[in-house]
């Protein structure tokens, strides 16, 4: 499995290449160097097949058991393709650490401080991933659940909002959803955590 994601990486990665040298490389060249669109769908299938294979790695138990390292690859790799199809199995995955002892434990006490974005590949993934992985991050929060491990699944999802959006446009977003909230416990969630954004903004103001 790993060494054919790799041809096929290698594949998508020799084609981007390919493409700007069409564009920089001098007069004449888009003619010597043209990529046809059969070539360019071919690229479009391998990046499919890519993505398969990767949500397929990452979606195993035993790989995320067994195989941490080829894992958090495969996670990173899914950010940086900004693979919007694997935006479901990255947000089951938001408090799996790049490594073990990274990871949060179930009691929620935290001995030390950690940055989300490099210790849980999923969150840095996520904001790569962008807009079309928003709408996951509001249903996660609006139903998270009361213990620890949601509180921080919750805290993941708001950052992913608020790199992707920044913080004027996060409140904005927070406060859409908040109108659009089905029961009075997801508007409640939602308010927590747009007053998270509001106060940050205030910060921000506060020192400038």
């Amino acid at each position: 499995m790993c060494s054919r994601i790799s041809v096929v990486l290698f594949t998508i990665l020799f084609a981007a290449s390919f493409a700007r040298a069409d564009g920089t490389t001098g007069k004449g060249t888009s003619e010597k160097l043209r990529v046809n669109k059969e070539f360019a769908d071919n690229v479009v299938e391998e990046r499919d097949k890519l993505i398969g294979g990767l949500i397929e790695i990452v979606s195993s138990e035993q790989m995320r058991k067994n195989e941490r390292e080829t894992v958090v690859i495969a996670i990173d790799l899914l950010g940086k393709l900004r693979a919007r199809e694997a935006t479901q199995i990255l947000a089951s995955l938001l408090l799996y650490g790049r490594t073990e002892e990274e990871e949060y434990d179930e009691d929620g006490e935290i001995e030390s401080l950690r940055v989300p974005r490099k210790s849980f590949p999923a969150v840095a993934a996520l904001i790569n991933i962008g807009v079309p992985a928003l709408d996951e991050m509001i249903r996660i929060i609006a139903s998270a659940e009361e213990t620890p491990q949601g509180l921080f699944a919750s805290r993941h999802c708001l950052i992913v909002v608020r790199r992707v959006l920044a913080l004027e446009l996060a409140e904005a977003f927070l406060e859409m959803h908040i109108k659009r909230a089905a029961t009075d416990k997801e508007k409640q969630k939602l308010i927590e955590s747009r007053n998270i954004i509001s106060r940050l903004l205030e910060i921000r103001s506060e020192s400038q």
